[in-house]
């Protein structure tokens, strides 16, 4: 399981924040050693880099936990981080 850093925002949802990306969750479970999103389809996904701000949706490729959503997300941010 990833450390991530889970804050609770005042509409009841939860950011998960690790390594500058931030992930919305409106709801999750733990079990198994992950967080499993309650609705998937609503997640999204926040970073910055190069001074522009991404933001995803996980609607269109749905991953089922914070953990599987993060690692799409990182590669993601690697890839533009890395662009030249």
């Amino acid at each position: 399981m990833y450390q991530f850093n889970i804050g609770q925002e005042a509409d009841g949802s939860y950011r998960f924040e690790r390594n500058g990306i931030y992930l919305l969750v409106d709801a999750f479970e733990e079990k198994e050693g992950k967080h499993y999103i309650q609705n998937p389809a609503k997640a999204m996904a926040f970073f910055k880099t190069g001074g522009n701000l991404y933001g995803v949706s996980n609607s269109i490729i749905i991953h089922s936990t914070v953990e599987e959503f993060f690692d799409s997300m990182n590669h993601q941010f690697e890839i533009l981080a890395n662009a030249k």
